[in-house]
């Protein structure tokens, strides 16, 4: 289970799962974008909050790829303005 690709994110545009997808590639993980979006599905049309992007990675890889996510985080919290509410 730790040698094959799990889902580790899931995201709502391929432009989210793109960006995460350059971020853990450039830090030495190996990823897969899974989209499972229909090309139509009346049930789902305009449907913005369906979260069917996958970003999978190897299961071996999820301590390293939450502690690099936990990491971003941290210095993305020390950009945002004091008075930010």
């Amino acid at each position: 289970m730790k040698n094959e690709f799990l889902t580790f994110l899931k995201f709502n545009t391929p432009i989210e799962a793109e960006n995460a997808k350059l971020f853990l590639e450039e830090n030495g993980i190996e990823v897969e974008i899974e989209n499972e979006r229909k090309y139509f599905d009346a049930s789902y049309a305009n449907n913005k909050v369906a979260a069917d992007i996958k970003l999978k990675i190897l299961g071996s890889s999820f301590e390293k790829a939450n502690q690099l996510l936990d990491n971003y985080y941290e210095t993305q919290i020390q950009e945002v303005s004091k008075d930010y509410y």
